[in-house]
């Protein structure tokens, strides 16, 4: 049961980056000087679906300020961790969403890499098909 809603979390946040895609096809960027490399970024986008998903299914609590600053942390630990910033992480998205094909390479790598984390935390589920 924990395993459907995960999937269906995946599934709603891919859906949600190719819409922002699709919505910015026509845009182009310039590369920003501190550009994140193409294999950090989806590492970096693996680690925020995880977060959001893990968000997500927190159960509600009556002070969603709680859940707030419980993503704030996670999102800090996830920059410290790989010695970031928070505007170089949404500049390097921006320039790589704004590219269709890059984009598109990106999240269907993201997509694998989650597949793999969940085969490997749930070993004994049925694989998910593939998104189309």
């Amino acid at each position: 049961m924990y395993f459907c809603a995960m999937k269906k979390n995946y599934l709603f946040l891919l859906f949600c980056l190719i819409l922002c895609i699709s919505c910015n096809k026509n845009r182009i960027q310039e590369k920003p000087d501190n550009l994140i490399s193409q294999d950090l970024m989806i590492d970096l986008l693996v680690e925020s679906l995880l977060i959001e998903s893990s968000v997500y299914l927190t159960p509600d609590d009556p002070e969603s300020v709680i859940k707030l600053r419980l993503t704030k942390a996670q999102y800090k630990q996830l920059f410290a961790k790989y010695h970031i910033t928070k505007k170089q992480y949404m500049t390097s998205l921006a320039y790589y969403m704004g590219d269709e094909t890059s984009a598109a390479k990106m999240l269907k790598s993201v997509e694998v890499r989650l597949a793999e984390k969940r085969a490997t935390t749930f070993p004994d589920e049925a694989p998910a098909s593939p998104l189309p």
